[in-house]
């Protein structure tokens, strides 16, 4: 690893403008380099270090095949290259979780969340193309353990609550005291007037970047952020909330800010541009109840799936649990608590806990007891249920196109 920190001796991973700097730094480096900058992040930190934790997966199994071995050889050197190209993409994303503007991040959070999707997909796709790791018996293993490694990059809660305020037109003084709490978190030591300073500050950056990138649309949501910002500054809610007296403004600043705001686009194309065509986050943003996408019965429409659930119905249950909790709860542990719980006869009770978890996380309509009937009546029905729930969500929020793809890229 000299070689990453030799590196890092000239230009320091919060200086990177664009990929561009990170070429000649091999895959091995840049994954240490994600691995430090999740480590730092500020936002999306549970994102950052779940995606830094699949790459340590990776790693292990690049130091195992000696990648500077790997480039020599000429079949390998192309595949390689792509890796390394997906993998400085992959820095910059993280590292822009510790210096971009809070406000910015919240209210295109789903962008970066299927950003970290995407990413991650891309780098293990190149990854199977590297000739060698198939052939080796122990790279395989290791090949199997990281296709096994399935992570749901998600929003938190408090998240999608501020994402939610700050793309609203109307604040209620709820809204704006939220506002406050989070931003006196994200900036300890800052007053709430400070605090407001420095994303104005950030977020006016962003908005020259973008408007070089020739992104208008993007361009919109930063002016709205940045008018919130001023507008914040002299929000009495925001300022009691903190603590702070509220500041008299003259009716020339107010002109200023009114006129702006006739500026800015209508709420909903910012929400669009923030939530783009993806039915499973439009409904957490409006709480929608949802259903299951198939009935409890409607088990025999994948048949081969059908066998493999009623054959070993603990193998697929172990992929749910550890898709639903994030990558918390790993394969063997959900069989080890499974096996626990079998051995006083509530088994059951684990597993309805873990639909419940697949409920809340998509918004289902449903309850305890409901739970704990489907499972133990039908329970390898309720599993296909949930492993379909979870591949059907996921499939939509691939589905995204998000206008922010193209800047990501090339920033």
């Amino acid at each position: 690893m000299a070689g990453f920190f030799n590196w890092a001796s000239w230009v320091a991973v919060g200086d990177i403008a664009n990929v561009g700097q990170l070429t000649g730094v091999n895959a091995i480096q840049l994954i240490a380099m994600v691995i430090k900058a999740a480590n730092n992040a500020r936002m999306h930190k549970k994102n950052c270090r779940q995606f830094a934790q699949h790459l340590k997966l990776i790693s292990g199994l690049l130091e195992q095949l000696n990648l500077t071995d790997l480039k020599r050889r000429p079949e390998c050197r192309e595949p390689l290259e792509l890796l390394e190209q997906a993998l400085r993409k992959a820095v910059i994303l993280v590292e822009s979780c510790r210096d971009k503007s809070y406000l910015y991040l919240v209210a295109m959070g789903w962008v970066y969340v299927t950003k970290f999707r995407d990413y991650q997909d891309e780098i293990d796709r190149y990854l199977k193309l590297i000739p060698l790791i198939s052939l080796v018996e122990t790279s395989r293993d290791r090949l199997r353990a990281i296709e096994r490694d399935r992570r749901l990059y998600t929003l938190e809660e408090d998240e999608m609550k501020v994402q939610e305020t700050l793309l609203k037109s109307e604040r209620s003084r709820s809204d704006s005291m939220r506002v406050s709490h989070q931003l006196s978190r994200r900036y300890p030591g800052y007053s709430i007037d400070q605090a407001l300073r420095e994303e104005n500050s950030k977020l006016r950056k962003e908005l020259d970047y973008m408007r070089a990138c020739m992104e208008l649309e993007q361009c919109d949501v930063i002016e709205h952020l940045i008018d919130f910002t001023e507008t914040a500054a002299v929000d009495p809610a925001i300022l009691e909330a903190a603590g702070a007296s509220p500041k008299s403004t003259d009716a020339a600043a107010a002109d200023r800010r009114g006129e702006r705001r006739h500026k800015v686009v209508k709420e909903t194309k910012l929400r669009n541009m923030s939530h783009p065509n993806n039915s499973f986050v439009t409904s957490h943003y409006n709480n929608e109840i949802e259903d299951w996408d198939r009935n409890l019965f409607a088990c025999c429409f994948q048949p081969c799936l059908c066998i493999k659930v009623f054959c070993s119905p603990c193998d697929t249950f172990t992929l749910i649990a550890t898709s639903v909790s994030d990558g918390e709860i790993s394969q063997a542990r959900a069989c080890n608590d499974l096996a626990f719980h079998a051995l006083y006869g509530g088994c059951y009770c684990y597993t309805c806990c873990i639909r419940r978890k697949v409920r809340k996380r998509f918004n289902i309509e449903g309850d305890a007891c409901g739970d704990y009937c489907a499972h133990v009546y039908c329970c390898c029905c309720s599993i296909m249920q949930e492993w379909h729930e979870l591949q059907v969500q996921e499939k939509r929020a691939r589905e995204m196109d998000p206008p922010l793809e193209q800047a990501m890229d090339e920033y």
